[in-house]
């Protein structure tokens, strides 16, 4: 039943309670003891700090991991691993090519088998049949187009747009492959109930080229999200109200916002479009020890959110190994409380 609300809502329906989805980030390896390193390249540990947080937080659905740089790391960009996050790129492999060079220097197209996806599918496997007993919805996060044409040509790709745009057109392509590789296998493979599209530097672009070189090059991986009769998730942090619109109308089951988005501004938008939207608790509020904001921001986004329809709890960005679980469970029982 819950697994069920949540894919409901995340299609834009109206449903009879308030689904809940944490973007829990790398908080399970602080609950687990553990530095964000070691649990993000560790099947077992991701399997059980997935799982852990899902029970902990009583949540309708649970994201495998957020890692940004998998795909990233796949086609040899090089991590400086943190204990706190996921880990940084220090390396763009495209970035010091001239733009007619990109084509011929572009990758093979890596497989499951490559980087760390081994160790995601069986993570994946572990976690999946443990969430089903528990009737909890298990997420997949792909990075989008622009996420990754950005990690593999740093800055010089935002002057490509407007200086060469036949080359920015060929690695966002490129790009929109590797996005639909890590969809197939998050759907066909690990069996994901949703897949999100998580494209936080797409938002950085004027909304024409975000039409021109991110809408075009999501659609395969739709297709193929859809085709396994999965639903799909447009994630993206930060102030994207330039491309707010294009977002909801890309294609995906529903979009998930930062907390420096108004609530109401895109549940008026989602309901135009007739798709799902989460968001966006204010995650600084948990990060303190006594505070009465948490509850507070809370009660915001259930007022808020509850006049739409599709509308999904969520938090306005990933959890960190910051964060104050305590607090984190008087958010929870103020959500439930209130839904």
């Amino acid at each position: 039943m819950a697994k069920d609300l949540l894919i409901r809502a995340l299609q834009g329906e109206q449903v009879a309670q308030i689904p809940w989805l944490p973007h829990i980030g790398t908080h399970a390896a602080q609950l687990l003891g553990v530095s964000a390193q070691h649990y993000l390249q560790d099947a077992d540990l991701l399997a059980r700090g997935a799982l852990l947080c899902a029970d902990r937080y009583h949540s309708d659905g649970i994201p495998l991991l957020d890692d940004p740089s998998i795909e990233a790391m796949a086609l040899g960009c090089t991590p400086h691993w943190s204990e706190q996050g996921p880990p940084s790129l220090i390396s763009a492999p495209l970035s010091k090519l001239a733009p007619e060079q990109l084509g011929e220097h572009l990758l093979s197209l890596p497989d499951e088998t490559t980087g760390r996806w081994p160790t995601i599918i069986a993570a994946g496997a572990q976690l999946k049949s443990e969430l089903e007993r528990r009737d909890v919805a298990l997420v997949g996060l792909a990075a989008g187009p622009c996420t990754i044409a950005y990690q593999l040509r740093g800055m010089m790709l935002f002057s490509d747009l407007f200086r060469h745009p036949e080359c920015a057109s060929q690695l966002f392509a490129y790009a929109g492959e590797i996005c639909t590789i890590s969809a197939r296998i998050y759907t066909e493979i690990i069996g994901c109930d949703i897949v999100a599209i998580h494209d936080t530097a797409a938002i950085m672009l004027q909304p024409a080229y975000f039409q021109r070189y991110v809408l075009p090059n999501m659609q395969k991986a739709l297709q193929v999200i859809h085709r396994a009769g999965k639903t799909s998730s447009f994630w993206a942090c930060g102030e994207s109200v330039r491309v707010i619109r294009d977002m909801a109308s890309s294609g995906v089951h529903s979009i998930a916002i930062d907390e420096c988005m108004a609530l109401s501004y895109v549940g008026d938008i989602a309901r135009e479009h007739h798709i799902g939207f989460i968001g966006n608790f204010h995650v600084t509020a948990a990060l303190f020890d006594e505070t009465e904001e948490a509850t507070i921001d809370v009660q915001r986004c259930i007022h808020e959110g509850k006049r739409f329809p599709g509308y999904v709890f969520g938090l306005g960005g990933p959890l960190t190994r910051h964060i104050n679980p305590l607090r984190l469970d008087e958010t929870v029982t103020a959500f439930l409380h209130q839904g």
